[in-house]
């Protein structure tokens, strides 16, 4: 497990601080991100629980992905870059951080960025930084935690022949619902809250944002992994 400077704070999301292996990689869209968002769409298994979460980088406009998902291609037929200012841009340009250069990440990771299977069986400790992004319908500004690469931790034993790869066998047993439909480790109410929550929102990232703000929710790693899911399971499927 790498070290941490304990003088650092976290924006207390689950993936932050987390060290993870890449499992899966796949270019497609999410429902849950908005309709149209073309996004990277990792699964990230964390090294100390064995759980799998998952998270989405949109790729900006210019891009289709290939038919099985594996390849970023220009919808233009034309050469083009990935933008640095899209989520999946500043997650490229964390990972030229954390390993010094282009022609080091280049050299450890193989290939091309507009490849998923780069970065399968990489390991890494994750991080964030803060975002100002702008409402295009009303033009307000707000501030969020975008995760990044904080640490490069080497590679792990995921195949990297292709764009998936199944969980590893250490990884626990989903948990059993209750009656109510709350997963286990999660109080009944709290779990009624969060889907009604969820219900009030039309995408993932604005219900993420209310549900974080919620005093139950603030120190509860448990109920935040259910949030910012949106796998079965989740408080996102659940609604």
């Amino acid at each position: 497990m790498a070290e941490i400077n304990e003088w650092d704070l976290s924006s207390g999301l689950p993936l932050d601080g987390a060290s993870v292996e890449v499992t899966k990689v796949e270019f497609g869209f999410n429902s849950n991100i908005g309709a149209g968002i073309l996004c990277a769409n990792f699964t990230f298994t964390d090294l100390d629980s064995g759980e799998d979460i998952e998270q989405s980088f949109s790729v900006g406009d210019g891009w289709d992905a290939s038919r099985d998902g594996s390849e970023l291609i220009s919808s233009t037929g034309r050469p083009r870059k990935i933008s640095k200012n899209s989520n999946y841009g500043r997650l490229i340009a964390s990972a030229i951080d954390a390993l010094g250069s282009q022609e080091r990440a280049a050299e450890v990771l193989g290939g091309s960025p507009r490849s998923a299977s780069i970065w399968l069986g990489t390991r890494w400790r994750m991080g964030t930084v803060k975002v100002t992004t702008t409402n295009p319908t009303t033009g307000a500004q707000r501030e969020r935690d975008a995760f990044i690469f904080a640490e490069f931790l080497g590679k792990g034993a995921s195949d990297s022949a292709g764009a998936a790869s199944s969980t590893p066998a250490s990884a626990p047993a989903k948990a059993k619902a209750a009656d109510n439909g709350a997963p286990d480790g999660i109080d009944g109410d709290l779990w009624e809250k969060l889907v009604a929550l969820a219900r009030e929102h039309d995408d993932h990232e604005s219900f993420v944002e209310a549900a974080l703000e919620l005093d139950e929710v603030e120190g509860n790693k448990t109920a935040q992994k259910l949030v910012m899911s949106t796998k079965a399971g989740s408080v996102w499927a659940a609604r």
